[in-house]
């Protein structure tokens, strides 16, 4: 599943999260943070931890 960075980032921004809040918050690694950044797929379950973590549904942050 390919998560659009862009997107996290302004879900970040809107709730007044830093990016480094978000990773701890819902357990990804800065190295899946780099994968999102480059456009890698990551799993199903790390999409919906980071959409949990700021507080928006799955499909609003999946790269279209």
């Amino acid at each position: 599943m390919l998560i659009d960075y862009n997107k996290l980032q302004t879900e970040c921004a809107r709730r007044c999260y830093s990016m480094t809040e978000v990773l701890k918050q819902a357990h990804i690694s800065t190295v899946t943070l780099q994968r999102i950044k480059i456009g890698k797929p990551v799993r199903i379950k790390t999409a919906g931890k980071l959409a949990q973590a700021v507080g928006v549904d799955v499909v609003k942050l999946i790269k279209e």
